[in-house]
């Protein structure tokens, strides 16, 4: 059975969405606690929900990363020719 992978590592309108909301929740975060500012911090603390939800609802919706089978891994012919002489024919 071929394993399903995403060979686009997150480009997708959802993935972006999400990282795109859940940085601006992070800084909001941070500034509310360095200037003491709880509203701010709570605000941001909102925006990462907010996030989360975004991303799985467009993922939902057909905007996420698009699984396909996985690549068929080709045989390699072993060369039953010895090293030995391989070099011995090359340095001729």
């Amino acid at each position: 059975m071929a394993e399903k992978h995403l060979d686009n590592h997150g480009k997708s309108v959802a993935s972006w969405t999400a990282v795109g909301i859940l940085l601006l929740a992070a800084v909001l975060i941070g500034v509310g606690i360095m200037i003491n500012q709880s509203l701010i911090a709570w605000v941001g603390a909102a925006l990462v929900v907010v996030g989360v939800i975004a991303g799985a609802g467009l993922t939902a919706a057909g905007f996420g990363s698009k699984p396909h089978e996985a690549p068929k891994l080709q045989s390699v012919t072993p060369n039953h020719e010895s090293r030995g002489a391989r070099d011995a024919q090359s340095a001729h």
